[in-house]
């Protein structure tokens, strides 16, 4: 059914009224049925969009679900139900579409719980020590903490009641080239699910993206999942992603990306 509104006002209050936290609007497109938003997202160098349907001739806020009496209320509900799907991670576990010269966003189908999340380790010594509880080395997020390098320290969690540390990835900065990370450790614990350290690079993929690099490399021995197996540097670049299955999002979603943005 017909909007009560015409999609350009709808067009105009959103270019007027929309803002993102820790992004910005870049565009937004009227199209037949959706309204695009098209945003950079922190330093990311790759340009996303989430698209909402146009609404109907009764509408409803797309965040509450109810009935909205105007246009401007309209944009102000769609404006605070884009806010809130980014805030809890949607560039990080949101499926992915490449459009021309934007990828779009949406939420992945259901999928089977993969049994752990990936979160950023919380800061403080105790956190650090528990991961050599689970004998994992822990030498160069220390290093890259005192020397001011660290980008991101994560960690996987098991989805049980004590929560157990299942593995750790360290990304830093390269202060030479500052579009560039390193994966500078990864580890998992015997057990740890097989397809674990897969799911650390790509978290590892996803935060050097969002701190402006365009390039993850590597030096770390031995096969790396999703890096070539060339000797020396190795290389991904952070706006191609892996098409692996995602876990299910969660309170903390490790993130688990779509297809490729290119």
């Amino acid at each position: 059914m017909p909007s009560p509104w015409p999609a350009s006002t709808l067009a105009d209050l959103a270019r007027t009224r929309l803002r993102i936290e820790n992004g910005q609007v870049v565009a937004i497109e009227a199209d037949d049925d959706h309204l695009p938003v098209i945003f950079n997202w922190r330093q990311n160098p790759t340009r996303f969009a989430v698209r909402s349907p146009w609404p109907d001739d009764t509408p409803e806020g797309p965040w509450t679900g109810l009935p909205m009496d105007s246009a401007e209320e309209w944009v102000a509900e769609w404006g605070g139900f884009l806010s809130e799907e980014l805030s809890n991670g949607l560039v990080r576990w949101g499926l992915r579409t490449p459009r021309d010269g934007y990828v779009e966003l949406n939420h992945p189908p259901p999928a089977e719980p993969s049994g752990f999340s990936v979160t950023d380790l919380p800061p403080g010594l105790g956190a650090g020590i528990r991961l050599t509880l689970q004998g994992l080395d822990i030498a160069a997020g220390r290093r890259a903490s005192w020397n001011g390098h660290l980008l991101a320290w994560l960690r996987a969690v098991e989805h049980t009641t004590d929560a157990r540390t299942l593995g750790h990835a360290v990304v830093t900065r390269e202060p030479d080239h500052p579009h560039t990370a390193r994966l500078t450790a990864l580890g998992t614990v015997p057990g740890a699910p097989a397809e674990l350290a897969a799911h650390l690079v790509v978290r590892a993929q996803l935060e050097a993206a969002d701190a402006g690099a365009t390039h993850l490399v590597t030096a770390l021995p031995g096969p790396i999942p999703h890096f070539p197996t060339t000797p020396g540097d190795r290389t991904l670049p952070t706006d191609h992603l892996p098409t692996d299955p995602s876990p299910a999002p969660d309170p903390s979603p490790a993130a688990y990306p779509g297809p490729p943005p290119r």
